[in-house]
């Protein structure tokens, strides 16, 4: 979309202003903001709230860190209380919604879409190759199973399925294999719907983990 249309559409909205540095226009909501801008014949869209992922990663190395936020997954076991409330429960902590013998899911913490997961081998391993064959078919059962669910809760238009090998291939863990499984929608590849009056819904990591996590288990059982 053109920025001049852009432009238009937002001085319409009630929740923008114009920036006095550049004259840019800055539209901003409960939580976050836009900054559309035209630099150097080129359209900016301005995400600040990726800042908090961005801000996330360690200064240290990777090669000299220990720490994997996986491998943490992988240890952390469900509460023995019969407590409903299941947010107390370490897999709850670290967004962990279903486990299998090998490998489990995990809710992406920063997602590029409601609904993004992660397919995980137990094994801390970062060549795809090494993992072994029963790992990996596991992987790919729980893949669909991730498909099942995902389209029984969301009806996405479609998905993105795929693993980053390396950290050249856009590996955030390189040293620890994993799948991603992305819904994606007709339309969902800018910002541009929300600023044409389209109705966006949207929920919490919370409320997300407990919708996702009970449709694992529903749908499991029923295999």
């Amino acid at each position: 979309m053109p920025c001049s249309l852009v432009l238009k559409l937002a001085s319409r909205s009630r929740f923008s202003k114009k920036c006095r540095m550049c004259s840019a226009l800055v539209l901003w909501g409960t939580s976050a903001f836009f900054l559309v801008k035209k630099v150097d014949g080129m359209e900016r869209l301005w995400s600040p709230w990726r800042s908090k992922y961005i801000s996330s990663f360690s200064t240290t190395p990777k090669a000299e860190s220990n720490s994997c936020f996986l491998c943490d997954a992988v240890a952390a076991k469900l509460s023995e209380s019969s407590d409903e409330d299941r947010t107390l429960t370490p897999d709850a902590q670290n967004l962990v919604v279903y486990r299998a013998k090998l490998c489990f899911v995990i809710m992406n913490r920063y997602p590029y879409n409601a609904g993004h997961l992660m397919v995980v081998p137990n094994e801390h391993c970062g060549d795809f190759a090494q993992l072994s064959a029963e790992t990996t078919a596991e992987m790919m059962h729980i893949l669909q199973l991730c498909n099942r669910v995902l389209t029984e809760l969301y009806h996405p238009h479609g998905y993105n399925i795929g693993a980053n090998l390396g950290r050249v291939a856009g590996a955030g863990v390189p040293d620890h294999v994993h799948f991603h499984i992305v819904p994606r929608w007709s339309g969902d590849t800018n910002f541009m719907p929300v600023l044409a009056d389209v109705r966006v819904a949207s929920e919490s990591l919370e409320t997300s983990y407990a919708e996702i996590h009970a449709k694992f288990a529903a749908v499991a059982e029923r295999e």
